[in-house]
């Protein structure tokens, strides 16, 4: 009978991720990872592999919360509307998330270019929220929200873009009212009929 686990998995995992998202990968070691989260070596090898995949099931479960979470009000409230609100979350949100930025963003520029694994992960996520804003603008121009020559394809790479863009410059003073300065800039864009 297999020896019943001292920790919840759940929980480990959100400390793991979290001490990834501080650190960035190569900074974190095992030693700080049995420290966070609060288990031995052993378990860790044990329950979620070596660094490298615990690290991977992190990135998985980043994405699948940001489904659930900024994701979602691309859907509700949907719209226009809900593309601003998942732009402006970026901008406004509390200071621990904006001072962390994105997790697969943080990824990329560290690690993605050099490890295969990583990079199809990051990939996934960023067409993930692709869809998820083409669908938006989608919505939107059913709504009249949208200008009806808006190439949704282009829109949403567009907004994809500015995301990352208003979530970076959303770290400092200076660069939050930049931040929202461009983020009402493209969603004037969408709206034109020019």
């Amino acid at each position: 009978m297999p020896r019943r686990k001292s920790f919840q998995p759940e929980i480990a995992l959100e400390s793991a991720q979290a001490l990834f998202w501080e650190l960035g990968y190569d900074a974190t070691s095992i030693s700080a990872l049995e420290k966070r989260m609060g288990i031995n070596r052993f378990s860790i090898y044990e329950t979620f592999g070596d660094k490298k995949a615990l690290f991977l099931q992190c990135l998985e479960t980043y994405s699948q919360n940001m489904k659930a979470g900024n994701l979602a009000l691309l859907q509700d409230p949907g719209g226009l509307d809900g593309i601003r609100k998942f732009l402006t979350r970026m901008v406004d949100g509390p200071r621990v998330a904006r001072r962390r930025g994105c997790l697969m963003m943080n990824s990329l520029v560290e690690i993605s270019g050099r490890d295969a694994d990583v990079s199809r992960i990051v990939d996934r996520h960023f067409r993930l929220v692709e869809r998820s804003l083409r669908r938006a603008v989608d919505e939107a121009k059913s709504r009249g929200e949208v200008a009806p020559g808006v190439a949704t394809v282009d829109a949403a790479r567009t907004l994809l873009a500015l995301a990352h863009g208003v979530l970076s410059l959303g770290k400092s003073e200076f660069g939050r009212p930049v931040a929202r300065t461009a983020i009402q800039t493209v969603l004037d864009q969408l709206t034109s009929e020019d």
